[in-house]
């Protein structure tokens, strides 16, 4: 089997993983909470919180070694890669605003576009 594939396979298995752990936790607040969005809500800042823990314990590092994109691309990846970016342009000599700057507007750009394609997506498929 070629690296490619090897690499794709990695980043699958990662991602649904992230996603399966997602849902089961959207099912299990959903069990207490019954209004969609407030669940949804609710679900996300627990999401985000286990991704701190996941970052803080040092799991995160091997999981992104291991899965490379697909442990990039659930949102706990996108902003971890986004403080990334910011601490390394801090470090190159980059202020801190414009280095926060830096990360910051990466993601704004990623959310957003994510954001407009699924709002075209939904026009054109309504």
């Amino acid at each position: 089997m070629s690296q490619a594939l090897q690499r794709v396979g990695k980043a699958f298995v990662v991602g649904a993983a992230a996603g399966l752990i997602g849902q089961i936790l959207l099912s299990i607040v959903s069990l207490g909470i019954p209004d969609p969005a407030l669940a949804g809500m609710t679900t996300a800042c627990l999401f985000g919180l286990l991704s701190v823990w996941l970052i803080l314990s040092g799991i995160y590092f091997v999981v992104g070694k291991f899965g490379n994109d697909g442990a990039s691309i659930p949102l706990c990846g996108l902003m971890f890669g986004a403080a990334i970016q910011s601490a390394a342009a801090w470090k190159a000599g980059t202020t801190g605003k414009k280095a926060f700057l830096f990360g910051f507007t990466n993601i704004i750009k990623m959310i957003g576009i994510g954001y407009a394609s699924a709002f075209i997506l939904g026009l054109l498929l309504h």
